[in-house]
């Protein structure tokens, strides 16, 4: 039997499974994208995070004293950074 001699139901039908697949394709690719936003905005927020670690131990070399201002940043930059490992472990 050719296509243009198929029933109307027979190709109703095809037609839907086709469809039920197109939305089940359609929401993995939702999801996906979801993630790979919430992935590369941890990603850019450690980026963040690394560079101002770094810029505040570049600011201090071997002999110079460690103030409390200095102790109040670090605590700072590990808070932010705990709570960004714990996202990640919530999240996994």
């Amino acid at each position: 039997m050719k296509r243009q001699d198929q029933p109307v139901d027979e190709i109703l039908k095809r037609m839907r499974r086709h469809q039920d697949a197109l939305n089940a394709l359609r929401e993995i690719l939702i999801t996906r994208v979801k993630l790979q936003y919430y992935t590369e905005t941890q990603f850019k927020d450690l980026v963040v995070l690394a560079r101002e670690g770094i810029a505040l131990l570049d600011r201090y070399k071997a002999g110079d004293v460690i103030g409390p201002e200095w102790i109040e940043e670090r605590d700072s930059l590990v808070e932010r950074a705990q709570r960004l490992i714990q996202d990640a472990e919530e999240d996994s």
